[in-house]
């Protein structure tokens, strides 16, 4: 029951970093950074970062879901031989 619970919340969390994740890119494309200064391209530049560590937030997440998913097939495998 654990393991279906923090599968849940993991497929929840990979949900609203994706859904995150768009609304930076949306954000992101509305700044020209061919034409930013100052306060303007300190914000193209925070989008940027924010999107790489989304990038690389969404990336553990999908992990740790691909690892929980294996582990219940190990376990749904074992239960059905026995």
């Amino acid at each position: 029951m654990a393991e279906y619970h923090e599968r849940r919340t993991m497929e929840r969390m990979r949900e609203q970093l994706a859904r995150a994740d768009n609304e930076l890119g949306t954000a992101q494309h509305s700044l020209d950074p061919g034409s930013a200064e100052g306060v303007e391209m300190d914000l193209i530049h925070a989008a940027a970062n924010a999107r790489v560590a989304l990038g690389d937030t969404l990336e553990t997440v999908r992990l740790r879901l691909g690892k929980l998913i294996v582990g219940s097939l190990v376990v749904l495998d074992f239960a059905l031989r026995y």
